[in-house]
């Protein structure tokens, strides 16, 4: 009778010391705060094909600043004439500026226009037209 007792006395205790860590972590409480404040510079980035034409032109600014150009491998390379026209023609085409968070693609990688000219070209799709 005293084992049965003292076997239900340490289970007992055995489940009073299992379940007390988390009812202490229930109590327990948290009132501290962290503010966390970040200041993102505006940019604007170029993406040159492997040929050097501008394939995009991303940024996260819709202001008028120098562009950072990087090539296929993603290294930073100067504003070459060639590119600093293309990159004046496509900023003309959406009317001298760009928006903020907007993927601009030239035209020559723009998907709408690619298959305009594969409609336009292609010998069925041109008879069926006219």
């Amino acid at each position: 009778m005293l084992r049965r007792w003292l076997a239900l006395f340490l289970i007992s205790l055995g489940g009073v010391i299992y379940m007390a860590p988390s009812a202490l972590a229930s109590q327990l409480s948290v009132s501290s705060t962290i503010t966390l404040v970040g200041v993102v510079l505006p940019g604007r980035y170029v993406y040159l094909d492997t040929s050097g034409d501008i394939q995009k032109v991303i940024g996260n600014t819709s202001q008028n600043i120098n562009p950072t150009v990087l090539n296929k491998q993603n290294q930073v390379v100067g504003l070459s004439n060639k590119v600093a026209r293309q990159y004046q023609q496509l900023l003309a085409g959406n009317g001298g500026h760009f928006q903020a968070s907007q993927t601009y693609i030239s035209d020559k990688y723009n998907p709408y226009i690619l298959f305009a000219r594969w409609v336009a070209t292609n010998p069925y799709f041109s008879q069926k037209i006219i």
